[in-house]
């Protein structure tokens, strides 16, 4: 008898250890969320103060345009707006919503209007613009982009000024797209990534970069073959040429983002698959290692959640975890950017990447690589 006491004595102690393990992880989980929403917000873009100079070098904004109809009026009145005194805009037009046609109309001494053709792609419509450019300067952006002022004159200063032949900035969602909450949440993931002062950096951002002419000429980086990835494909490009892309902080320019999950799945899909084959290609093993495991998270998600529905319950509890961790990230950097927190957007958002990753994995696996 006094044998069986001890042995009970000694016993580990019964029940589920999930009961004190949910609320253990959660608890750290809070504990850690609520530490990253006392960070400080996003700094403002800073004050600009530079002006163009009188003798100011001309500027050629270089715009493909593919069924890119419902933009190009905006767009050439934005163009119109900006006071940069010496600049030309050389649309590349083409597509099935006659687009070409409303671009000709709005033709002018300083807007060139040319005729993209089926199959050419961005690259060659932006190799064909250089061609007919006259600038000192090459601006390359998108027709769902609204330059201003400030944004075209903080990208350009450096340029100007003779500190940097490459240099990209950031963008920002249009006035009329905040109140959508995959909107917020996409650009507050993006503002957490840029850097917050003038460095060189190993991208571009192709709706927002400005270029030497003489770096594109004797690099002939517009030349080479890109039927996806043609902003990767020309930041490797010049880097591999000896030239240093810088980024410019502050004043991101006005682009429309993806508002639905179709879109956003669509588009970032395909970055994602550029990132891993051209980074393949151009020897980006970090980049490509970061973007392999992007594509392994959709599989690790789901299938955690699959075990837990067999009765792999940590592995179940683990997936659950790990979104909520992924949403929460996202419901933080809304507050750091100031913006109106959506809960129901961060989780979309984390949809989004997880459709995107799975549709990147296929079309890397199927060799396709259309733009």
């Amino acid at each position: 008898m006094a044998k069986k006491q001890t042995l009970g004595r000694n016993a580990p102690p019964s029940g589920d250890p999930m009961k004190w393990l949910v609320p253990a992880l959660l608890a750290g989980m809070a504990t850690l969320h609520w530490r990253k929403m006392q960070a400080p917000p996003f700094p403002p873009s800073p004050r600009l103060t530079w002006e163009p100079p009188r003798n100011t070098p001309k500027v050629s904004f270089l715009v493909p345009a593919w069924n890119g109809r419902q933009d190009i009026e905006a767009f050439v009145s934005a163009y119109r707006a900006l006071s940069y005194p010496h600049k030309e805009l050389v649309l590349c037009v083409g597509g099935r919503d006659e687009g070409f046609e409303i671009a000709k109309a709005l033709s002018s001494a300083d807007v060139l209007v040319l005729e993209q053709l089926p199959g050419e792609g961005k690259q060659r419509a932006l190799e064909k613009s250089l061609a007919c450019s006259t600038g000192e300067i090459i601006y390359l952006t998108d027709i769902d982009c609204r330059p201003n002022d400030d944004v075209l004159h903080n990208l350009l200063h450096p340029v100007v000024e003779g500190r940097a032949d490459v240099v990209t900035g950031a963008s920002r969602p249009l006035d009329s797209q905040m109140q959508v909450g995959l909107v917020r949440s996409h650009w507050a993931v993006e503002r957490a990534t840029q850097p917050e002062s003038f460095e060189p950096t190993d991208g571009i951002l192709g709706r927002h970069a400005a270029v030497r002419r003489e770096v594109l000429e004797s690099t002939r980086a517009l030349e080479v073959p890109a039927p996806s990835g043609t902003d990767y494909t020309l930041a490797k490009e010049l880097i591999a040429h000896g030239h240093t892309v810088y980024f410019v902080p502050g004043h991101p320019i006005p682009s429309e983002y993806p508002a639905d999950l179709r879109t956003y799945a669509h588009k970032q899909g395909r970055w994602v698959r550029n990132a891993l084959v051209l980074g393949a290609r151009y020897g980006a093993e970090a980049e490509v290692r970061a973007v392999q495991r992007t594509l392994v998270m959709p599989y690790a998600l789901l299938g955690g959640l699959l075990a837990g529905l067999f009765g792999v319950r940590w592995l179940g509890l683990g997936a659950i975890l790990a979104a909520l961790h992924a949403v929460l990230n996202r419901v933080g950097l809304q507050r750091r950017a100031r913006l109106k927190v959506s809960v129901r957007g961060s989780l979309l958002h984390l949809m989004g990447d997880q459709w995107a990753a799975l549709k990147a994995g296929a079309d890397a696996l199927r060799r396709r690589s259309t733009w």
